[in-house]
């Protein structure tokens, strides 16, 4: 019996506000694999664990010991807990070292330029981080203060990290987006040549009415316009029905000097019946 497909299925067939507690009791299931658990969505912030376990599996495939992984946005700082927790049980798995690090401001989201900042959703103080309690429970990871406008360009010069291969963006805002994206243009070796990535904020409930000519969608369709060879593109996946898997893109650097080399692991044949 396959576990993952049943459970798939089991959680496919269930309308949302059920899956949280169906999960909850497939949770301890000792059967699943890691990559199983992750592929059905157990375990808290889903995206992060996937994410963060598919790039250190491309990581593994492609001859890399380690990577980094970054949040932009940390806020109360539950997201950054949830890598270092996922970061253990991947390298214990794969035994991928993860350098993990949180961009944030410190002070919440600053005031909203204009029109593309959506002010109506967002303002400025929301999400304030409370540095010395989230400092107290860090291991290993660490936090990069400041404006982003300035620590994204000076992050590779002052960290030197791994490679990235996933991000996760939750700053709200189309201006602190664009920012941060400016590091994506860095030299192809402080990148995998995929980068897994969870953008928090292009969806929304009916009042929040997110498009995209504002906010993360905006930043998105930018970059892309400007960049021939390097897109950030929607993961398509099997099955799509968590709001968490529409959140998930991937960085390409088309031209990255491993983009092409084979990952997939095992040959495949299809022989005659």
């Amino acid at each position: 019996m396959n576990i993952e497909r049943v459970a798939r299925q089991i959680l496919n067939g269930t309308p949302e506000p059920m899956r949280s507690g169906l999960r909850r009791i497939l949770r301890p299931f000792k059967r699943l694999s890691l990559e199983q658990r992750i592929n059905i969505g157990l375990g808290e912030r889903p995206a992060y664990a996937f994410c963060l376990y598919y790039a250190t599996l491309e990581a593994k495939r492609l001859g890399y010991s380690r990577i980094s992984a970054l949040e932009f946005g940390v806020a109360g700082g539950n997201g950054i807990i949830a890598l270092q927790t996922y970061a253990r049980e991947i390298k214990r798995e794969l035994g991928i070292d993860v350098e993990i690090y949180g961009f944030d401001s410190g002070a919440g989201l600053p005031k909203p330029r204009d029109f593309r900042d959506v002010p109506y959703l967002w303002q400025a103080g929301f999400y304030p981080i409370d540095e010395t309690k989230l400092r107290a429970r860090l291991e290993g990871a660490q936090l990069v203060m400041g404006d982003v406008a300035d620590t994204a360009k000076t992050f590779f010069d002052h960290y030197n990290p791994a490679p990235i291969g996933a991000a996760f963006f939750d700053l709200d805002f189309y201006s602190s987006t664009v920012e941060v994206m400016h590091l994506f243009e860095a030299d192809d070796d402080h990148f995998l040549p995929r980068v897994y990535c969870y953008f928090d904020d292009i969806t929304a409930d009916g009042l929040g009415a997110l498009n995209d000519y504002t906010g993360e969608r905006l930043a998105i369709k930018e970059f892309n316009e400007r960049h021939e060879h390097q897109k950030f593109a929607n993961l398509y996946l099997y099955t799509q029905h968590e709001l968490w898997q529409r959140r998930l893109w991937v960085f390409h650097n088309f031209i990255h000097s491993k983009y092409n080399t084979f990952v997939m692991g095992e040959f495949r044949s299809m022989p005659l019946d």
